[in-house]
């Protein structure tokens, strides 16, 4: 009787390409040798020209091998895909799957194996003499990249120290510059108060009151002095004189004991003082 494939119980779940392959040349290869035993050959199905099956056996024709005997012969000796399955694919899902499909994953992991470290391109490790190299080789490639850098590197540091020298010039002369200003600000001072004085000793501008009563105190002169002008005066001129300043003189050694002291009055302009002292005049005649 012809070689069957055996079938199982069970549905199996879908396996891979290289799987799938390795299974089938197990069966063909089984098949083949049992139909030369028994004096039969495969025929090849033009219904699947991808697949083969069993054919009838002959009793006419001699044990002979056929055209599928031949074609099954250059497909063994075609080289497979090393294709290596997932791990999902090789471990079955249940253990009944495992015990089931034991021998068809010894068969299909060990030639997947080989045929993957067949296919791998080995090489030669690199020596410390190959690593040498190839770092003198990088270096020469780069050395002129590094010493470029390295030159404009040394420029920006010379520019650098440059620029700091002229920031410490610039600071030290800003701090003579302020010392310069402190010290005309004191002899500004100084001569403004000195103007001052030399203003208020100048006669051109000065008129000297007497009879003034000493009672009156200092603070209160300027508006005592303001109501005697108004009383000198009109009152729009009593209101555009404008005065300066006045304060208290010692007394002369001439001047009687109980006389009160001199008040100066200094006027803003020579025009005031002269309205003022023809004011005077006009009032005693």
């Amino acid at each position: 009787m012809p070689f069957q494939f055996p079938q199982t119980g069970k549905k199996t779940r879908r396996k891979s390409g290289a799987y799938l392959t390795l299974q089938t040349a197990r069966y063909t290869t089984e098949a083949a040798a049992f139909d030369a035993r028994h004096g039969t050959y495969l025929l090849k199905d033009p219904a699947e020209p991808d697949g083969y099956t069993m054919g009838r056996r002959s009793q006419k024709t001699p044990p002979t091998a056929g055209r599928g005997t031949q074609d099954i012969g250059d497909m063994l000796q075609r080289p497979m895909a090393p294709k290596m399955a997932t791990p999902a694919e090789r471990t079955p899902a249940s253990p009944d799957e495992g015990e089931q499909h034991g021998a068809g994953l010894e068969i299909s992991t060990a030639p997947q194996a080989t045929e993957s470290l067949a296919g791998q391109d080995t090489q030669t490790p690199a020596t410390k003499q190959d690593i040498a190299d190839l770092l003198m080789e990088m270096r020469r490639m780069h050395a002129a990249d590094i010493n470029l850098i390295k030159s404009e590197m040394q420029a920006m540091t010379a520019r650098t120290r440059a620029t700091e020298e002229d920031i410490l010039d610039l600071q030290r002369e800003v701090r003579e510059i302020k010392d310069t200003c402190y010290h005309m600000q004191a002899a500004q001072s100084t001569l403004i108060t000195r103007l001052d004085q030399t203003e208020d000793r100048n006669r051109r501008t000065n008129l000297k009151l007497r009879g003034i009563p000493d009672t009156i105190d200092s603070s209160e002169l300027p508006h005592y002095l303001r109501r005697l002008i108004a009383t000198l005066l009109p009152s729009a001129q009593a209101k555009k004189l404008v005065l300066d300043g006045c304060f208290r003189i010692r007394k002369a050694r001439q001047a009687p004991t109980d006389a009160p002291q001199d008040v100066i009055i200094r006027c803003h302009s020579v025009t005031d003082k002269i309205k003022l002292l023809t004011a005077v005049r006009g009032k005693t005649r």
